[in-house]
């Protein structure tokens, strides 16, 4: 009977989350940076911003944890997040202790995560595209990523409880690849595309849907150009019951 309960209660204890040391990460990146596995878990406590040309690296497996309404933006730089099949990068919120079975935010399991618990990660103009790489990385319980005049290259996302749709991006922006996303449980599951287009941009064939929101639109300028791959599904709400691209 004692040996019954004696393994009772040590099973009990490996699925409780526990808190650990942790990085507390936040303010602004300004020289090439690493977050490696064994900093990780990463809470991010105010505020990241890439900048002055420098790339953030993060190392398969590494778990990053927002407290609530932060973001990860990239300003002028690059964020490489490159996991793998065994060992995604995720981004989530704080609350979210069964991203990696510990307590970060130590309220064992007095509060749970949900949807737009913390902000999103922005490539903004200034990201330097040929370095910015997101590769088997999961986003959760925030408000997905967010592309302003910007290019990164994007494979095997998986986006997940968000509060809006999961990518957002202005019209002369582009994800490159693209293939191997998915999207479950958020509250558009998919890319949500606005604004004027100056120029020449393509719109690659994603496994995600492009949606154009209400009261939102495309606009063709002067001259301007898109290119639409075949096999892409473009997704039109009702706009006062019309629809404008």
């Amino acid at each position: 009977m004692l040996k019954k309960l004696f393994i009772s209660i040590a099973i009990t204890a490996l699925i409780i989350p526990v808190a650990r040391a942790a990085t507390d990460v936040s303010g602004t990146i300004s020289q090439n940076t690493s977050w490696t596995l064994s900093g990780s878990p990463y809470i991010v406590t105010g505020d990241v911003t890439v900048n002055s040309g420098a790339i953030l690296s993060i190392e398969p497996g590494v778990v990053v944890k927002f407290n609530a309404g932060l973001k990860l933006n990239v300003q002028s730089g690059a964020l490489r997040a490159i996991g793998a099949d065994a060992q995604p990068i995720i981004f989530t919120s704080i609350k979210d202790d069964a991203s990696d079975g510990h307590d970060s935010n130590g309220d064992g399991a007095a509060t749970s995560p949900a949807p737009g618990d913390w902000d999103r990660v922005y490539f903004q103009d200034g990201t330097l595209d040929d370095s910015a790489v997101l590769d088997h990385v999961a986003v959760r319980y925030g408000n997905g990523a967010r592309l302003y005049s910007s290019r990164p290259a994007f494979h095997h996302l998986a986006f997940e409880n968000n509060n809006q749709a999961v990518i957002y991006m202005t019209a002369d922006s582009m994800i490159r690849g693209g293939q191997n996303i998915s999207a479950v449980s958020n509250a558009v599951n998919g890319v949500a595309v606005y604004g004027p287009l100056t120029g020449s941009n393509e719109w690659k064939r994603l496994s995600i849907p492009y949606v154009i929101l209400h009261g939102y639109q495309v606009t063709l300028n002067n001259n301007s150009h898109l290119t639409i791959e075949p096999g892409v599904v473009v997704k039109l709400r009702r706009n006062d019951n019309k629809y404008s691209i």
